[in-house]
């Protein structure tokens, strides 16, 4: 990221959500050493940049793990709107159980995978994901089993405020889930659309 003088900026999954654009009635210096040891040790220089680096986002999932390093959760929290997540060639046919808490996008996001067999989500709490208004999420060649009870019959697998896409995606109930309860519950304003080979079990 490249910043002007002047001007700092920060990415939302690092400062923030909804974080903006600061303006600062100040010039930005950077400090540079100088001598060989002795006062004065250095001095401030005007630059035209500052780099911000938050550090590196692995949107390749090759973990089963609810949670950590190089797994569906961290990757979603990491990335850019609009990035697309894949999965690495060993979560083939894999299966990644959800029990710690739901997932709630308030971002754009591309789940794919492209591999042999399905990837494989479930979940044993109340609901799955989430999707929040003005959000596309879109999740591609899987099979997704929903979690519980949800209060309201907002959606066992998904709760969708915004624009949800499944491409070649299986979705079923959560053995514990009781009859009558919704799968996908699309909120108004909402917007869903299936493509391919797509199955969504009746409760």
């Amino acid at each position: 990221m490249v910043v002007s003088p002047g001007q700092s900026r920060c990415r939302d999954d690092c400062c923030g959500s909804g974080s903006s654009n600061t303006f600062e009635h100040v010039n930005q210096f950077n400090w540079q050493y100088i001598g060989n040891g002795t006062a004065p040790f250095g001095e401030p220089v005007e630059v035209s940049c500052i780099n911000i680096d938050c550090g590196t986002c692995n949107k390749v999932v090759t973990s089963t793990g609810d949670a950590g390093t190089n797994t569906l959760r961290a990757a979603c929290q990491c990335a850019y709107s609009g990035d697309t997540i894949t999965f690495g060639s060993n979560m083939s046919g894999a299966t990644i159980a959800i029990t710690s808490a739901k997932f709630s996008f308030s971002k754009t996001l591309y789940i794919r995978s492209s591999l042999p067999l399905p990837v494989k989500i479930t979940s044993s709490i109340p609901g799955l994901f989430e999707i929040l208004s003005n959000t596309i999420v879109e999740f591609k060649d899987m099979e997704i089993t929903s979690g519980t009870v949800v209060p309201d019959n907002l959606g066992a697998a998904f709760r969708n405020d915004g624009t949800l896409r499944l491409i070649n995606v299986k979705v079923f109930k959560n053995p514990n889930l009781a009859t009558g309860q919704f799968l996908i519950r699309n909120r108004p304003g909402s917007s869903f659309s299936s493509f391919g080979n797509c199955f969504v079990e009746i409760p």
